[in-house]
């Protein structure tokens, strides 16, 4: 963990908000150091950390000037993380709420390579699962839950951005729970 001037950190801020560019950038390499020390004690995920830095550096880039120099420089700052990580978290419950893992799938996935009368239901309940979905949401849950694929490697399959197949999958899962609530499947 590294240790940053807060004292610095304000007078770079002041300097930037006068127009300084050269004091903007170290303001934001210098708060960048604060933020990843901030989000290591809540994220143990690097890639999240990463991400809550940035999406917090622009919060921050939008709103400097609502800064007030009265007032802590780190209280602002940190005040403006906090809302990106509960942001984080309510993105994340979300997600889980309505993702579908990969066990409670392939429940009726297990063993289907064995010829068994249990085993033929389970494909034949898979097979009418997928059925009520449109050919591009099969080929999603086939790639990332039947075949284990990850959102990256089945993007590059189907030549389709990270955050699109993401956004499949996840209306995918939300039509594949209802499916299952509404029917005896």
């Amino acid at each position: 963990m590294e240790n940053i001037d807060i004292n610095e950190l304000k007078n770079l801020m002041l300097q930037a908000l006068e127009g300084d560019q050269d004091s903007y950038k170290k303001f934001l390499m210098n708060t960048s150091k604060l933020l990843k020390n901030y989000f290591y004690t809540k994220v143990y995920d690097q890639t999240v950390i990463e991400d809550l830095v940035q999406e917090t550096l622009i919060s921050i880039h939008k709103a400097k000037h609502t800064y007030d120099p009265k007032l802590s420089i780190s209280n602002w700052i940190l005040s403006i993380a906090y809302r990106r990580y509960v942001d984080y978290v309510r993105k994340d419950i979300r997600i889980k709420k309505f993702e579908i893992s990969t066990e409670t799938f392939n429940q009726y996935a297990s063993n289907v390579r064995y010829k068994t009368e249990e085993n033929y239901d389970n494909q034949e309940r898979i097979k009418s699962i997928l059925e009520l979905m449109t050919e591009r949401e099969k080929k999603i849950i086939t790639l990332l839950k039947l075949e284990n694929y990850s959102i990256k490697d089945a993007a590059k399959i189907l030549n389709l951005s990270e955050s699109a197949v993401k956004v499949a999958a996840h209306r995918a899962y939300k039509k594949i729970k209802k499916i299952l609530s509404e029917n005896d499947i």
